[in-house]
């Protein structure tokens, strides 16, 4: 039990940054997009007197990083929490489950691919 807290304060550092990245990345969106408009409507009344339309953009970067932050949360998750598992139980039960072994032994490497398979996507 002495690797649960640390596992979920880890937790919740990762969501955290996950959330205040994501917030960071939509005020810089909605930044650029008001800037745009301004340059769109400056271009445009000078140009010729029609309206320029306000439609506003959707914000796919925002959900772009978002949406990539969380796999990465997942992705640690999966690949960190069965070994502290593994280690929980071998700590508090005294006894050592074969399978949990062979599967921490198979899903912990592969943090590294999962990182790549989100990065790449």
């Amino acid at each position: 039990y002495v690797y649960l807290p640390s596992l979920i304060v880890t937790l919740i550092i990762l969501i955290y940054a996950t959330i205040s990245t994501a917030s960071y990345v939509r005020k810089v969106e909605q930044k650029a997009q008001r800037w745009k408009a301004k340059t769109t409507s400056v271009l445009t009344s000078t140009s010729s007197s029609s309206s320029p339309s306000s439609s506003p953009m959707p914000l796919t970067r925002t959900k772009q990083v978002a949406t990539q932050g969380i796999l990465y949360v997942v992705a640690f998750f999966l690949s960190q929490s069965v070994p502290i598992l593994v280690t929980m139980f071998g700590l508090y039960d005294r006894v050592q489950y074969f399978g949990f072994h062979v599967y921490a032994a198979i899903v912990f490497p592969l943090q590294g691919f999962l990182n790549l398979l989100i990065f790449v996507r």
